[in-house]
């Protein structure tokens, strides 16, 4: 694909991306996976693919975070709160999260409990069995409140366990 700058003002710019319609020529991981799905060029696919090819030296050195969240809305807000400190990469369910952290070896993953195709609970077994992941922390966000529930998420090697609803200060402290 191209990218092309045009200047708007003196100090503004135009950013304009042409993006080849067949997606067989970028890297899995840097597109979303419905739109691998759908095999279509959509704009958060080339979003995504933008903020793959511009991240800055700093971004690099950024610890990362993987989260594995099937809510859209609670998708976007932990990566909205959580990019500005951190490299924030993002499963829709357990499977995706699973691909993504043995490809990725992420420092952090925080997931949701109840996911569809892989849940939290089997995703963070499958984490502490490989040994590529087994040393990764995982946090577990879920409504699931009960004790005996928060047994289970540790029992599987679960870190920490963050009910739903949670404060976003708490979650980066711990």
């Amino acid at each position: 694909g191209k990218i092309a700058f045009q200047q708007v003002l003196k100090s503004e710019a135009s950013v304009i991306p042409s993006l080849p319609r067949d997606l067989g020529c970028f890297l899995c991981m840097e597109i979303p996976r419905q739109a691998r799905d759908d095999n279509v060029c959509r704009s958060d696919t080339v979003l995504c693919v933008i903020r793959m090819c511009f991240m800055s030296d700093q971004a690099q050195e950024m610890e990362t975070i993987l989260v594995v969240e099937d809510n859209e809305d609670v998708r976007l807000v932990l990566l909205t709160e959580l990019e500005d400190e951190y490299e924030v990469l993002v499963a829709t369910d357990g499977r995706e999260g699973l691909d993504m952290a043995v490809l990725d070896v992420p420092d952090l993953v925080i997931t949701d409990i109840m996911m569809p195709v892989l849940s939290g609970l089997e995703l963070c077994k499958a984490l502490k069995a490989t040994e590529v992941t087994n040393h990764i922390p995982v946090v577990m966000l879920t409504a699931r409140g009960k004790e005996d529930e928060q047994v289970e998420g540790l029992e599987v090697g679960a870190n920490d366990y963050i009910s739903k609803p949670f404060s976003i200060p708490i979650l980066k402290m711990r």
